[in-house]
């Protein structure tokens, strides 16, 4: 018989800028044996509105039984909370909870990953499966109690998993469809509105893993942690913008992850208001991960833009953070000199988008010209005292 290891695994919490996304590892589990306990209590809320969503891959020899991917409870009936499946005869098919047993949905046995999504509001209980709504309940189910579980039914009941596990989430709230389509192939900034508890699973044996403290219970640890293959989108972020002039300027991303997959296209998406996407304006820059740079042109003068790097696989299409500059405006014109006694008045019109304008001069017309700082400034135009050497001027317009 082989010894049965039990490992603490010190779930730690790392804030990453959201562009991770990079899949790492998940937990594959073995049927037998095979979960993980929270060390915390109550990882679902005790009451009012909650979400738990948590991708999973079956095995195909999925025994004609009970399983059960997570589970939190204690023993009271009717009280405790679970995803998983249960042979009613015909085939197996999805239970949620002990006051859910009956969802009639067919539990997916194609050996492919799957997003589960119970959401459960003060009236009402939601199933969704890859961001699809497939069942609806009438009524709320019960907020349970006692320890959270992956893999396992709650309290001494076995119903082990068999297959993989990835990327278990936890909010306060009821999501809603849009909201969990958003979140379904990212991976989180841990920054999301009413999220409580996020299990990434993305370490191997001793590593980091989540937020919060948990026991991995297995006969050998070391096959416990496999490379996920969790559908994800790519990871990018917009890193800059440089070589701005009326008309163009010089834009960046970084596209750190494919989510395993090959990225087909990436580029800068832009427009005059915030968060443009691939439907506005865009440019492509090539494929693949790494760094880019892709010239936006035909711009406005004076004119403020914002951009975003994108990048495509077969997955979707994901979205670096919003940047913004603002293009040079045109040169001023109509620009009059003219000498009143001692005093020099230059006059212009003013452009669209200058916020000020500069007086540059020199004693030579080819020479280098400096910021001409004895004037003053009115209204479209300067004024300054004559010197006694001849002098050239221009304008520029700023922003």
């Amino acid at each position: 018989m082989k010894n049965l290891l039990i490992l603490i695994l010190l779930f730690i919490s790392i804030s990453i800028f959201a562009v991770d996304n990079y899949r790492g590892n998940c937990i594959n589990l073995d049927g037998e044996w095979d979960y993980v306990q929270m060390v915390q209590g109550g990882i679902i809320p005790s009451g009012g509105p909650f979400t738990v969503s948590v991708w999973a891959k079956a095995d195909l020899n999925l025994p004609y039984d009970i399983r059960e991917i997570v589970s939190q409870g204690m023993s009271a009936a009717g009280q405790n909370f679970y995803i998983g499946y249960s042979w009613d005869g015909w085939g197996l098919k999805i239970r949620v909870g002990d006051d859910w047993q009956t969802t009639n949905i067919s539990f997916p046995t194609d050996n492919q990953w799957h997003y589960y999504t119970v959401t459960k509001d003060w009236s009402n209980t939601w199933l969704y499966i890859d961001g699809v709504e497939v069942a609806e309940k009438g009524s709320p189910i019960s907020n349970p109690d006692g320890y959270f579980r992956i893999g396992k039914q709650y309290g001494g009941y076995g119903e082990y998993f068999h297959g993989q596990v990835d990327e278990v989430r936890i909010w306060d709230s009821c999501l809603t469809v849009e909201e969990i389509n958003n979140t379904m192939n990212i991976t989180l900034s841990e920054s999301e509105p009413n999220l409580q508890h996020y299990y990434q699973l993305n370490g191997g044996v001793g590593d980091a893993v989540g937020i919060s403290g948990g026991i991995l219970y297995s006969h050998d640890p070391n096959q416990v942690w496999v490379g996920s293959t969790v559908p994800f989108q790519p990871a990018i972020i917009s890193t800059g913008v440089s070589a701005i002039t009326s008309e163009s300027a010089v834009c960046g991303g970084h596209v750190y992850n494919g989510g395993g997959i090959s990225v087909d296209s990436r580029g800068i998406c832009w427009g005059t208001t915030p968060n443009p996407t691939i439907a506005d304006l865009h440019t492509s820059a090539g494929t693949g991960t790494g760094a880019f740079t892709a010239a936006v042109t035909g711009l406005s003068p004076g004119t403020l833009y914002h951009f975003r790097a994108y990048a495509i696989n077969d997955v979707g299409t994901s979205y670096g953070n919003d940047l913004a500059f603002t293009t040079v405006p045109h040169a001023p014109t109509n620009i009059d000199i003219s000498v009143t006694g001692s005093t020099l008045t230059i006059s212009w019109d003013s452009v669209f988008g200058a916020t000020s304008y500069k007086v540059y001069s020199s004693s030579d017309p080819y020479g280098t010209f400096s910021e001409d700082t004895t004037g003053a400034f009115f209204y479209e135009g300067w004024t300054a005292p004559i010197g006694t050497s001849m002098k050239y001027y221009y304008v520029k317009a700023v922003n």
